[in-house]
């Protein structure tokens, strides 16, 4: 994606030597300087030894209609990679969520900033699992400050083409 690899672009140009980008399926145009893998970040063998920085993109959408105890395996995830990357010495994280965190709500401060709660809206499971994502985060940072983790929250856009799945339903008619 362009936001990929303006930060592999911006890691690269700040001396970065080995960046991992996680997922666990599919084919994107890697930059120079990325390695990437797909893998099953839950899986019991992973080992991120030697990596400087993990650009975690494991994330499974849920539908719409989804349950909502299908997010806990994108926690889950989470949760393992930061652990893992703690482990292996890994010294920067990168965690694509969503904006979907802070919710559509009428009070939402305009610009929405950093600073602005999260509070996704109850009927969309998805951004639940996000928000609890960041709490994960949260935690982690609190109890390994040596691992440097960043959060991006990508704003879905809307286009002629209709864009991705959210921009394509907040569209009128």
């Amino acid at each position: 994606t362009n936001l990929g690899q303006r930060v592999v672009a911006a890691l690269a140009a700040a001396g970065t030597e080995r960046i991992i980008g996680i997922g666990r399926a599919g084919t994107a145009a890697v930059p120079p300087g990325f390695e990437q893998r797909f893998v099953d970040p839950l899986d019991p063998a992973l080992d991120l030894s030697g990596i400087d920085v993990v650009i975690d993109a494991s994330w499974e959408t849920l539908p719409a209609d989804a349950d909502p105890g299908d997010g806990r395996r994108n926690i889950d995830t989470v949760e393992r990679l930061l652990l893992v990357a703690a482990r292996d010495g890994v010294s920067q994280v990168i965690h694509i969520g969503s904006a979907t965190v802070y919710g559509a709500w009428r009070d939402n401060p305009v610009p929405l900033t950093e600073d602005a709660p999260l509070r996704p809206n109850a009927g969309l499971i998805d951004a639940i699992a996000h928000a609890e994502a960041e709490r994960v985060i949260a935690d982690f940072r609190l109890l390994h400050p040596e691992v440097r983790v960043a959060v991006l929250r990508p704003v879905p856009m809307t286009a002629a083409d209709g864009g991705d799945w959210l921009a394509r339903a907040l569209q009128p008619g």
